[in-house]
């Protein structure tokens, strides 16, 4: 049975305590409504007081706490500018406290399988792993994740009102807290702005934009191919999202029944399997294509829009960093579906990169310490690396949109409307199935109607025997 779902978080609140530091209070229970349409009022403003330095934040936090009993601690990650970005900062824990850092990237190929496998050991060769917060309650379920609330609260630089609202609900499960997040990523959507003036605002827009700018349809393209997006591996399941909520469509409604392959359901998947088959606006390497073979096409100027996700926005961009486009890249809001009073339903997926602690680390404590200490780290992060950190300060800082532009500020309005998943403890269980079944549908093996029949019965079947 559906044990607990961290019902859809939509991101229209931001606590704006201005503190740029560690996060944490008691933790709230999680909603268990299924996801509705975003609001479109304004976030609560800013307190207008300077914020707080972030290296000053992380000094006191470190001052005010226990030496580390910890010789080193081992973190599971990814390569990108997340793991880059840890990497730099780490180091900076490690001059600070003598802590030795050491992150080891295991690939995104198949993540979630390789986090869970790691887990499922327990084994204590590893502290902390960072992921998607969505398979996080079923492992707190199974024992793996060791509860944070009651060191947390040792810290006397954490505050959870620091945090943007959504990304705190994102990491409690059953009344306690498993984790801390440190990133948002969302799926963007990117255009060229040397070529396209104005970006589609709907998907039949983005389509028709797409054929203008794809060299088998129009010769005189500069581009080959209209659009691209990446669905490998847990990816077809996450982009999908995207197009499901803004058609309609759910995974369970409201009584916990799947609904996934609802006709709804098949229209948004039938958009992405026309994308690539019908119309080849898009590669057919989208199956097989992960976060760096999207940055690669939107680079070399392959392609005239792309979605990707929001950590790429700094350096598509950026002339320096990808000067075959000369960073003309630019972000728009995602588009959608155009509903009755003329407004337009856009459902960008999001969720929390989350720093999670291995219950069998002999380092629980000073793992999570060291998650405490970096997100005071925030401002770097974003300025240095491109990240879009959790602390809902930064958003409203005039300061960061000068510094990092017009993406930055998208940002901003992409909290607005964003949607985060549906949460499942057995969600673990059937996530990578459910991708596989999408997949195969935008690959032609499948009807869109078969893919999701099939993945209907998956889920059914695993929160069963949950």
């Amino acid at each position: 049975m559906l044990r607990q779902r961290l019902a859809t978080i939509l991101v229209a609140t931001m606590a704006v305590q201005l503190v740029v530091g560690c996060a944490g209070a008691s933790p709230t229970p999680a909603p268990t409504v299924a996801p509705t349409v975003a609001p479109t009022a304004a976030p609560t403003a800013a307190p207008t007081a300077a914020p707080t330095s972030s290296s000053t934040a992380a000094a006191d936090c470190l001052a005010e706490t226990a030496p580390s009993t910890a010789k080193e601690l081992h973190i599971l990650g990814f390569a990108g500018p997340d793991y880059d970005a840890l990497v730099a900062i780490g180091k900076d824990y490690t001059a600070k406290t003598g802590v030795k850092i050491t992150v080891e990237d295991v690939g995104r190929d198949n993540l979630i399988t390789k986090i869970r496998t790691r887990f499922a050991a327990r084994t204590s060769d590893f502290d902390i792993a960072y992921q998607e917060n969505e398979p996080m309650g079923g492992y707190a379920d199974a024992g793996w994740l060791a509860p944070m609330d009651d060191v947390l609260a040792t810290l006397p630089c954490f505050d959870k009102a620091s945090y943007v609202d959504s990304m705190w609900k994102m990491v409690q499960y059953k009344g306690k807290t498993y984790g801390l997040s440190f990133m948002i990523p969302f799926v963007f959507f990117f255009y060229r702005k040397d070529l396209i003036q104005s970006p589609p605002e709907t998907w039949d827009e983005l389509l028709t934009v797409a054929k203008q700018f794809t060299k088998s349809i129009n010769p005189n393209s500069p581009t080959k191919y209209g659009v691209t997006l990446a669905t490998k591996d847990e990816y077809g399941y996450k982009y999908w999202l995207t197009w499901l909520w803004s058609f309609g469509g759910r995974v369970f409604d409201t009584n916990g029944k799947v609904v996934i392959n609802s006709p709804e359901g098949v229209k948004a998947l039938q958009y992405l399997v026309d994308l690539v088959q019908t119309y080849k606006v898009a590669p057919p390497e989208v199956t097989t294509n992960l976060y760096p073979d999207t940055e690669a096409l939107a680079q070399n100027g392959d392609v005239a829009m792309a979605f990707q996700w929001n950590a790429a926005a700094a350096e598509l961009g950026s002339a320096t960093k990808s000067p075959k486009i000369n960073g003309n890249m630019a972000v728009a809001l995602v588009p959608g579906v155009k509903q009755a009073d003329g407004s337009i339903l856009r459902t960008p997926y999001m969720h929390g990169l989350t720093f999670v602690v291995n219950s069998a680390s002999p380092n629980v404590a000073d793992s999570i310490k060291f998650i405490a200490w970096y997100n005071t780290n925030a401002r770097r992060a974003a300025l240095e690396f491109g990240q879009s950190p959790p602390i809902a300060a930064l958003y409203t800082d005039p300061t960061m949109a000068q510094q990092l532009g017009d993406w930055w500020t998208k940002m901003g309005e992409y909290l607005k409307i964003g949607v985060a998943t549906e949460e499942s403890a057995a969600k673990a269980v059937w996530v990578m199935q459910l991708s596989k079944d999408i997949n195969q549908a935008i690959a032609g093996q499948v009807t869109a109607q078969q893919a999701l029949d099939q993945a209907a019965q998956e889920i059914t079947a695993a929160e069963a025997a949950q």
